[in-house]
């Protein structure tokens, strides 16, 4: 009987200690089998909700739109050599992404649309500029943080063009947080590649303009 109880100690004290294996996507860790528990869990937690649903602010010319969303093609290409953890092709997406936003004719957006271009424009040249200007992946995934977040609110106001996914890892950047978009609900994380590839969430789904 004795020997019995112990066992349930043990057995209890074991499975209290595994509980936040499911409740973080944290990799700091030496176990694999607890890092792949991890990662399951994380990416059950993106793929069950799409987030919130946001349809884009506003209609564009169709000149825009085209190039806008090659813009955008060069930032999911970017974002997943940065999952891929391949520095130099990060370099060569980041160069075409740089391209493509100077081909970007915003000159028939009016009002409130063509503010919000001005407001985003500069910031998206200097975020993929930066990433174009190194082959250090740790300096490229730190700018890509604010790329994305220019970026969003890009598509958040003009659309991709196609439906995209604003993800969310809260330990980026030493636990401060990174978002980026996505072409694919299931989260792939650009912040750490395969150190923790699963690692985040969806918080919202972005349409085009309908």
């Amino acid at each position: 009987m004795k020997k019995n109880f112990m066992t349930m100690a043990v057995l209890s004290l074991a499975l209290t200690a595994g509980i936040p294996a499911f409740t973080s996507c944290s990799g700091n860790t030496d176990e694999a089998g607890t890092a792949v528990e991890t990662d399951e869990y994380a990416e059950e937690e993106a793929t069950e909700t799409d987030g919130n649903v946001i349809q884009a602010a506003y209609e564009t010319p169709e000149t825009f739109k085209n190039a806008f969303e090659l813009a955008t093609a060069n930032y999911l290409a970017l974002k997943d050599a940065l999952v891929a953890s391949n520095a130099d092709e990060a370099k060569q997406h980041a160069t075409a992404l740089v391209a493509s936003l100077e081909d970007v004719d915003a000159s028939m957006l009016e009002g409130d649309a063509a503010q919000k271009w001005r407001s985003v424009a500069g910031e998206l040249q200097a975020g993929a500029a930066d990433i174009a200007g190194t082959t250090d992946l740790g300096q490229q995934r730190k700018a890509f943080t604010a790329l994305s977040t220019n970026m969003i609110a890009a598509t958040e106001a003009f659309g991709a063009g196609s439906t995209v996914y604003k993800q969310y890892c809260p330990m980026a950047n030493n636990n401060a947080g990174g978002s980026w978009l996505s072409s694919k609900k299931e989260v792939r994380n650009p912040y750490y590649g395969d150190a923790m590839l699963e690692c985040g969430e969806v918080q919202a789904t972005i349409r085009d303009k309908q």
